[in-house]
C-alpha cells in the first residue's frame, strides 16, 4: 500500500491511514508501529535537500599551495600567493606557474649578484689572469682557481637559498618561488641535485631552459629531473 506520508508533518499509519503525531511510534488508532516509517521520512528528507558546496560559497583555495583560506582573504595565509578574484570550489582552481620570461629575469639579477660576489672575493684574494693571453689562459693555474672559486659560489648560493628559503634574491624580487610538484618544500639535498642539474640544460644548449616557454607545466629540464616547479607569490 503507497502511502504519501510526506504531504503533512504527521505520519500517516498505512494500515489504517490514520494521522498520527509526528513523535508517535506506534499507531493511535491500530497500533500498527511507525518508527520504520519515521526513518524512512527523514532519509527522504535529507536527500531532498539543495547540494551546498560550502567550498565554493564560503573559501577561496590557493592556486599554489591549494590552501582553504577565507572568502575575504585577498592573500594566501600559506604562501602569500595572491588569490583570484572570484570564490572558487575546491580542486577547480588553476595553479600560478612562472612562464619563462619571469624566470629569465630572476636568473639575470642572480647572475648579476653572482658576478659581483665573485668579482669581490678575487679582489680579495689578488687573483686575476689577463685577458690578451687568449687560449694561454688555459694553462694560468689562476684562471682554474678562479674557475672553481665561481663554481662553489654559485653551488652555496642556489642550494643555501632554495633550500632555506624556497627562492633566490632574484626570484624574490620576481615574486616566484620553487617547490615539489607536491608543493612541499625543497631539501637541501634536492636543491643541491637541482643546482647540478641546470648544467643538463646548459649542455643540451638552452634547450633545457626552453622547456619552459613550451611545457604546458612550464618546466625545464632540471625541473623534471628533480621533479620541481616554480609558482607565482606575493612579493
Amino acid at each position: 500500500m503507497k502511502v504519501n506520508y510526506m504531504s503533512t508533518n504527521n505520519l500517516t499509519c498505512p494500515n489504517c491511514q490514520f494521522e498520527n503525531q509526528q513523535s508517535s511510534r506506534y499507531c493511535s488508532k491500530c497500533g500498527y508501529p511507525l518508527v520504520y516509517l519515521k526513518d524512512e521520512q527523514e532519509k527522504i528528507s535529507e536527500e531532498s535537500k539543495p547540494s551546498r558546496n560550502f567550498a565554493a560559497s564560503t573559501h577561496k583555495i590557493c592556486s599554489g599551495c591549494q590552501t582553504v583560506n577565507t572568502a575575504s582573504a585577498k592573500y594566501c595565509s600559506h604562501c602569500g600567493l595572491l588569490l583570484p578574484m572570484e570564490i572558487q570550489p575546491e580542486g577547480d582552481s588553476t595553479e600560478a606557474l612562472a612562464g619563462f620570461w619571469i624566470r629569465l629575469a630572476a636568473y639575470c639579477i642572480d647572475g648579476i649578484i653572482l658576478s659581483l660576489l665573485n668579482y669581490l672575493i678575487n679582489l680579495g684574494f689578488n687573483l686575476s689572469v689577463d685577458a690578451n693571453l687568449g687560449i694561454a689562459i688555459l694553462d694560468d693555474p689562476t684562471f682554474w682557481t678562479m674557475q672553481i672559486i665561481g663554481f662553489l659560489l654559485r653551488a652555496v648560493y642556489y642550494t643555501y637559498c632554495t633550500g632555506r628559503w624556497g627562492q633566490t634574491p632574484g626570484k624574490f624580487v620576481t615574486g616566484i618561488k620553487i617547490v615539489r610538484s607536491d608543493d612541499t618544500p625543497l631539501s637541501y639535498p634536492r636543491s643541491l641535485a637541482r643546482f647540478l642539474a641546470t648544467f643538463l640544460s646548459e649542455l643540451t644548449l638552452g634547450i633545457g631552459y626552453l622547456m619552459i616557454a613550451f611545457s604546458t607545466r612550464k618546466r625545464a629540464l632540471h625541473d623534471l629531473i628533480c621533479d620541481t616547479k616554480v609558482i607565482r607569490i606575493r612579493k
